[in-house]
């Protein structure tokens, strides 16, 4: 009876140990994660979610794995504890890469419209933005939420514990390699292509007013040349917005390739 008892404590104390790590890596998701991850949404909130998340998917992951870590140094589970959430916020930043990329078209747009001075507070990030910057990155937010963007990225989560168990996560040469030359150019890439069209338009603007200026000199183009590249900015950027949509759902679906390969990079 008293190896039974033994038996349950020990077992008990794997369960516990496996929680945690399987709730620092959902916490560490949570923490990079559109709209958890902001400070506007509350910590404890986050900490709540994180918790029931991490109580629900860690019965199917109990086992001989599981026993094992109640054998493990304080040293090797603190590095297991550490590798988990380093692993968990990773995924947050991958699953971040369209509103990142939004984000960057809003920079350019701000540029190249004059709104680099004009900030606004951001409720999300909590830190001052440009116009331009504050209405793709919160039109980013509801699309990636309306199609089902949360869900994809639980998913994605779960498929990491079902290829990478508890404690045996790292922080591979090739996860480093996948998040330098290929998530970070594809946010590049929908930076420069979603402003492309608004620089284009303002661009061409700016060389029209300046033909004018060449063809009737007592005309003060100076005067209402903002107000002419505002014009033509805001009518742009309300005609990419329509093409949002389409572009959000093709890299929402993306993004849980994105993870896969991610988690797949780190086994």
């Amino acid at each position: 009876m008293r190896l039974t008892d033994q038996g349950t404590v020990e077992f008990g104390l794997a369960a516990l140990m496996t929680f945690m790590l399987v709730f620092l890596r959902v916490g560490g998701l949570f923490v990079r994660a559109p709209l958890f991850g902001s400070t506007m949404f509350p910590a404890q909130v986050r900490i709540w979610l994180s918790f029931a998340v991490a109580l629900l998917l860690t019965p199917p992951l109990l086992g001989r794995q599981a026993e094992a870590l109640a054998t493990q140094s304080a040293a090797g589970y603190l590095l297991a504890c550490a590798t988990e959430l380093s692993l968990g916020l990773v995924l947050g930043f991958a699953a971040n890469a369209l509103l990142y990329g939004l984000l960057m078209a809003g920079h350019l747009i701000d540029t190249d419209m004059g709104f680099t001075l004009a900030s606004v507070v951001d409720p999300v990030n909590n830190e001052n933005m440009a116009l331009m910057s504050q209405i793709l990155f919160l039109a980013g937010l509801v699309a990636f939420f309306a199609l089902d963007g949360h869900y994809v990225a639980l998913s994605a989560l779960h498929f990491s514990f079902e290829r990478i168990p508890p404690g045996q996560a790292a922080l591979t040469d090739a996860m480093g390699q996948w998040l330098l030359l290929e998530l970070a150019p594809q946010v590049l890439v929908i930076g420069v292509v979603f402003a492309a069209p608004t620089l284009a338009a303002v661009f061409l603007s700016t060389v029209a007013l300046g033909l004018v200026a060449r063809v009737v000199p007592e005309m003060n183009v100076f005067a209402f040349s903002f107000a002419t590249r505002l014009l033509v900015g805001f009518a742009f950027v309300g005609l990419s917005l329509k093409y949002l949509a389409p572009v959000a759902d093709r890299l929402v679906q993306g993004t849980f390739a994105h993870l896969t390969e991610l988690v797949v990079r780190g086994a």
